[in-house]
């Protein structure tokens, strides 16, 4: 079995925060370290909308994860579901310098999926990762991480 490679694992290069964040509104549901959002536009149009304004943002896109594709090569069907992953070398570098651990949830990652009729968008709080990886005390810009995050998902869902 491959685990990574293939048509549905494309690299190119990225690596910082996700955000997500509703159409129309900002209602930002997080429930054990995960915020996520809703809205009625498709899985793609979310997916090109966000990597367009991560790369706007000079941020690298490391990676685009089809899920639903990789399911389908052992012929199971999912709802459309695509990762995201992406950053800044720079920022990653320096949370990772305050504390290794935290290598294991970068790049940070963006969730979109399809829930019924409903396209949802999910990532980790950068609050909830700063706690499970014990960063409290380093100078880590969490609540810039945090701003740029909802400025970069509001862009993508108002474009």
């Amino acid at each position: 079995m491959k685990w990574f490679g293939g048509p549905v694992f494309q690299t190119t290069l990225t690596g910082l925060s996700v955000f997500a964040i509703s159409i129309g509104s900002v209602d930002l549901g997080a429930q054990d370290g995960m915020v996520t959002a809703a809205t009625e536009m498709s899985v793609d149009s979310i997916e090109n909308r966000l990597v367009a304004q991560i790369r706007a943002r000079g941020l690298v896109v490391f990676s685009q994860i089809d899920h639903g594709a990789n399911a389908a090569t052992i012929g199971q069907t999912l709802q459309p579901m695509r990762l995201i992953l992406f950053g800044s070398p720079a920022v990653g570098t320096r949370l990772m310098k305050c504390g290794a651990s935290i290598g294991i949830d970068l790049p940070l990652k963006l969730l979109v999926w399809r829930d019924g009729e409903t396209t949802k968008v999910g990532y980790n709080s950068p609050t909830y990762l700063s706690e499970r990886h014990s960063l409290e005390g380093c100078e880590v810009p969490l609540a810039a991480i945090t701003e740029a995050m909802d400025e970069l998902v509001q862009g993508a869902l108002n474009n």
